[in-house]
């Protein structure tokens, strides 16, 4: 038995009849201010849900499913997210602050002030998203924001190499001087260059015994 608690006043919300919540199917679940943090959830189904002020911290949510549904005021810091799937899905002042969601698809997902500062978004899937928030020292390496639409949003210390930026619109955000010219390469050649790779000299074994 897996009894989930109010984050704020541990009342109990939901009492699930399971060992564990690994592919536990809360499809369409409408539930506010429940506490799901720490919790081993790989696989879960939240699609078409309606989440609000819920705690998912350091839980685990591995290849979740997240796809079409209405999250608001929720917090997914230090989470375990990768291959996560949040497309089509809305979402509303989320933090993922130092969350893992390496690989994860937010593909015309509507994201409004989330927080992703330091948050691993390699190879993620912003594919024709509109979205603002925070993206501070976030790892967004290979990341696909092709047609996405990025506002108000704060990039500083942001890692940008090999991310995809055909078509991106990007307006009133803040990024540094290399990240805006990164940004400029990377929609003209539609993928921001990673650095040459530079040949290793190695010395002629006869100079070892000059």
């Amino acid at each position: 038995m897996i009894e989930i608690r109010a984050s704020d006043s541990g009342k109990m919300l939901l009492e699930l009849r399971a060992e564990s919540l690994v592919g536990w199917d809360f499809r369409r679940l409408n539930l506010a201010g429940a506490n799901f943090s720490e919790l081993q959830m790989s696989k879960a189904d939240f699609g078409h849900a309606m989440l609000s002020a819920s705690d998912f911290r350091e839980a685990v949510l591995t290849e979740a499913q997240f796809w079409s549904a209405i999250l608001t005021n929720l917090r997914f810091d230090k989470g375990r997210l990768q291959n996560a799937d949040f497309r089509d899905a809305a979402l509303v002042n989320i933090s993922f602050r130092g969350a893992d969601l390496s690989g994860a698809s937010f593909r015309h997902a509507r994201i409004v002030n989330a927080d992703f500062t330091e948050a691993n978004l390699r190879d993620a899937d912003f594919t024709m998203a509109a979205l603002s928030g925070t993206f501070r020292k976030a790892d967004l390496t290979g990341v696909d924001l092709r047609m996405a639409d990025i506002r108000d949003a704060d990039l500083n210390e942001a890692q940008l190499l090999g991310a995809k930026l055909a078509g991106v619109k990007i307006r009133r955000s803040d990024l540094s001087t290399q990240q805006w010219r990164q940004f400029r390469v990377g929609k003209k050649l539609g993928t921001v260059p990673l650095p040459a790779i530079q040949p290793v000299h190695r010395r002629a074994w006869w100079h070892f015994w000059s």
